[in-house]
């Protein structure tokens, strides 16, 4: 565990509860696509040490990573960190404690669990030894305490921030938190001016647990509440690819509630919608790269308004799972993230989806309205914090095949949504699903809209395919790109699609409504008889 300049020794979770944490679940992010040392991950820890320590808030701060990598050993684990941190071009004085789950400390936990409480196994298995987007999530978060800041191994938070100031005529729109989309990075051709603005980690945090009365009181002055939100992200993106055309989107709050509904509603999360390549719709993406022959359509995103804080109370569209929120008592006895088992999946005769689903974060904007009915405390999202998060996908680490990302996001997102219409919450904060009947049916405009959008991709194969007659590769991809869909999609036979996609929803919802029942209470075992004593294992980084 030692490296020249710092090691990894066993320890345990400080039981004290910290100002902020940042946390970070990773697989296979440790390496650059040669093979070198740092990896997106160290890139991560560097950009989130430098602003801590630039804002004064590194003492009482913690990062906290949640490691899935199997072929990585702790040496290289240590390298990434002691080039964040000892950087020759400016070492980081002043650090947060870095702390490291993995699978040898998630498996102490797992152990012990199971030996306590007998919970599901395969539920047990989800929450902290299996691989997958959601459970990467909810095993990194599950002993952690007080305000967090749960990000991506692939984003960063740079020290300044651009900013393009352009004529509102050539872009119109709603300013203040807008982006621009153009088909490139050279934002310089579409006229205006960038300039560098300062960029604040802490402002995602401060708004945590207080309510909207209290912070107009403060300086964020003016805090409109509404109940939904206005985001045009998605239809910038398609608009991108009708015309060719940059624009400028906005996510912003919708007509304002009543001033007098509004004063007491708590600020229980917050909503960061990155720029570079913020994540729009998996299908649009997969269906702009097909028409694309193939080729990544080139997007890039650049901030083009001041960040303004407004409160919503759910939205239509998903949010980010860049997300600070209050994991408080009352807050903290259900699972932000969607948590499904891939192995239900893929016992589906058609393989419709074969690795985990995509919709880890599906819920998440839609939990806060019948959580605050359930506890009687209004809770809203906050978003437009002074918290520029940058986002470019790396290319390392796990990226299944466009059918499957396509599939995997379009089911998952669909049985999210069956999840939605059926949550309660009791007083306390608990979540549950009624019981699932074995003759359980999806409803048939659900599935019908997942059939006809893949469907509509394999019409795309076929269109490209016919279109590039003189490219052998091109169309042999087309062909293999639609032969899957087809296999997927039981030879475009809706009805028995349909029929498989129903066994696979009620599995999944049968198995969520184990994981509703179980959450909190290995939750409040690893929170009072792990972390509160001492006891919980990790790996700690020191010097």
């Amino acid at each position: 565990m030692t490296h020249a300049h710092g090691r990894f020794e066993s320890a345990t979770l400080p039981k004290e509860e910290a100002a902020r944490t940042i946390c970070c679940p990773t697989r296979s992010r440790w390496q650059d696509a040669a093979g070198n040392t740092p990896g997106e991950l160290g890139r991560w820890i560097r950009s989130i040490a430098t602003k801590l320590e630039s804002e004064n808030l590194a003492e009482d701060s913690r990062i906290v990573i949640g490691d899935q990598t199997a072929d990585c050993d702790i040496q290289q684990k240590t390298a990434n960190i002691v080039w964040a941190i000892h950087h020759p071009d400016r070492p980081v004085q002043q650090r947060p404690e870095i702390f490291l789950q993995d699978t040898e400390t998630r498996t102490l936990v797992a152990d012990e669990v199971r030996e306590r409480l007998r919970p599901c196994e395969r539920v047990l298995e989800n929450l902290l030894l299996r691989s997958g987007y959601a459970q990467s999530r909810l095993a990194t978060e599950l002993p952690l305490l007080g305000k967090v800041l749960s990000m991506d191994d692939d984003t960063s938070v740079p020290a300044s921030a651009p900013v393009l100031e352009i004529c509102l005529d050539d872009f119109p729109g709603t300013v203040e938190n807008s982006q621009i989309l153009h088909s490139s990075d050279r934002f310089s051709d579409l006229g205006g001016q960038i300039s560098m603005r300062p960029n604040r980690i802490g402002a995602a945090f401060e708004p945590l647990g207080r309510t909207v009365s209290d912070l107009r009181r403060g300086a964020l002055g003016s805090v409109p509440v509404s109940f939904g939100r206005s985001d045009t992200m998605h239809l910038a993106f398609e608009r991108m690819l009708q015309k060719g055309e940059p624009s400028r989107f906005s996510i912003s709050h919708a007509e304002p509630v009543h001033e007098n509904e509004s004063r007491n509603i708590e600020i229980a999360a917050i909503a960061i919608t990155e720029y570079g390549i913020p994540d729009f719709r998996t299908v649009a993406i997969v269906d702009a790269t097909i028409s694309n022959a193939g080729r990544p359509i080139e997007h890039r995103t650049i901030p083009a308004g001041e960040n303004g804080f407004f409160a919503f109370r759910h939205s239509e569209t998903h949010i980010s799972s860049c997300i600070a929120r209050n994991l408080r008592i009352g807050l903290d006895n259900f699972p932000w993230w969607f948590l499904t088992d891939d192995r239900i999946s893929r016992r589906n005769p058609l393989q419709t989806v074969r690795t985990s689903y995509r919709s880890d974060n599906e819920l998440i904007a839609n939990l806060l309205l019948p959580l605050s009915t359930a506890i009687g405390q209004p809770l809203a999202y906050g978003q437009g914090v002074s918290t520029r998060v940058l986002h470019q996908p790396a290319n390392t680490g796990h990226r299944p095949n466009l059918p499957e990302q396509a599939a995997a996001s379009l089911v998952g997102a669909m049985i999210a949504v069956q999840v939605q219409r059926h949550l309660e919450f009791s007083p306390g904060g608990v979540a549950s699903l009624p019981e699932i009947s074995d003759s359980y049916k999806l409803p048939k405009d659900a599935a019908v809209g997942v059939f006809e959008q893949l469907e509509s991709l394999a019409t795309s194969c076929l269109r490209v395919a016919n279109a590039e007659t003189s490219l052998p590769d091109t169309i042999t991809w087309c062909e293999a790109m639609y032969g899957d869909l087809s296999r997927r999609l039981a030879d475009f036979n809706l009805s028995v699609f349909k029929a498989e996609l129903d066994i696979e929803a009620r599995d999944q919802l049968r198995f969520y409504r184990d994981v509703l029942l179980w959450y909190p209470r290995v939750r409040r075992y690893i929170i009072d008889e792990m972390v509160r004593k001492d006891r919980f294992p990790v790996k700690r980084y020191i010097d």
